[in-house]
């Protein structure tokens, strides 16, 4: 489906042609007998023939270019002045996070939790249409990483005007629950070993997953210099303005390790 800016060019020369034949008319009922009468006693007839020649085609392709001009001009003050300060989402007030109690794959269970955190970000176009092939990206190490919708598991979603769309960024394995809690998750051997290893040390971390393989960690150790990181979140979406969110995680915290402001 073409967008609405495709066809600006079609409009442009459309009512560029249909001004320039307005203003042509206009000139010879109104301009052309008068102004060649006059010129006539001034420069003599010859010379008002040409003149009103250049007339007939210069004065409406100037004032069609001209009127053209002004209305180009104005829409884009006006357009600025209208959508200054306002986005296409919802600017998302807070992180999501949900934790699930974790029982090992032996059957085993244990005193940790996986904090699985998300974007909350909604649809708030002003035409109230749909939010097509809405997409988030992790921006930290290397390659961006495509977010997964928490609803369908998929890296991309439709978004209807009002409504909302939660994309995953990452999670922290921790004895504290820092989200609503919801239900068991069950892990796996290595994971059992390795966090049975850490944890009681004092480390931790955040772990970026995503779409396919796309998976990475930002962790703290007791002896790090700092528990403090950030990554950037993209959200964007089909003939829609992107928005940028800045991730802080702290991995020392007790209660709230991850909160986010919209950069624009």
């Amino acid at each position: 489906m073409a967008r609405k800016t495709d066809n600006y060019p079609l409009v442009f020369i459309g009512g560029g042609l249909g001004l320039f034949l307005l203003l042509h008319t206009v000139w010879s009922i109104v301009f052309e007998d008068w102004l060649k009468h006059q010129l006539e006693h001034l420069l003599g007839h010859t010379l008002a023939e040409m003149i009103e020649k250049f007339g007939s085609v210069g004065f409406p392709l100037l004032g069609a270019v001209g009127i053209i001009w002004f209305l180009i001009a104005y829409s884009r003050e006006n357009g600025s002045k209208d959508t200054e300060g306002r986005g296409e989402f919802f600017k998302p007030a807070y992180v999501y996070c949900e934790a699930k109690r974790i029982r090992w794959e032996d059957g085993e269970d244990s005193d940790f939790h996986e904090n699985q955190f998300y974007i909350v970000v909604g649809n708030a176009l002003d035409t109230g249409k749909t939010l097509k092939r809405a997409q988030a990206r992790v921006f930290h190490i290397g390659e961006p990483v495509l977010s997964l919708v928490k609803e369908t598991g998929q890296p991309e979603i439709d978004i209807r005007h009002g409504e909302i769309a939660i994309f995953g960024i990452g999670r922290i394995v921790s004895r504290e629950a820092f989200g609503i809690f919801n239900g068991l998750v069950t892990l796996d051997e290595r994971a059992k070993k390795i966090y049975s290893h850490n944890i009681p040390f004092g480390s931790s971390s955040f772990e970026v997953s995503g779409y396919g393989n796309q998976r990475y960690a930002l962790g703290y150790m007791p002896t790090s210099p700092s528990a403090d990181w950030a990554l950037w979140v993209v959200v964007s979406a089909d003939d829609a303005i992107a928005m940028q969110v800045k991730v802080k995680i702290d991995l020392r915290a007790t209660k709230d390790p991850v909160s986010c402001e919209v950069v624009k």
